[in-house]
């Protein structure tokens, strides 16, 4: 999942939830919430 949102310059990762959908596995699932970065350097006037 790094790697995917690394992919993803113009967002930033602002929270991360763990979820553990199914117990005594290993599996579990992530949801990221990613905002989008503002952008800097608009248009010169």
């Amino acid at each position: 999942m790094a790697q995917d949102i690394a992919r993803l310059a113009d967002y930033c990762v602002t929270r991360v939830q763990l979820f553990d959908i199914f117990p005594h596995t290993v599996h579990f699932e992530v949801l990221c919430l990613l905002t989008r970065r503002e952008k800097s350097g608009g248009p010169a006037s």
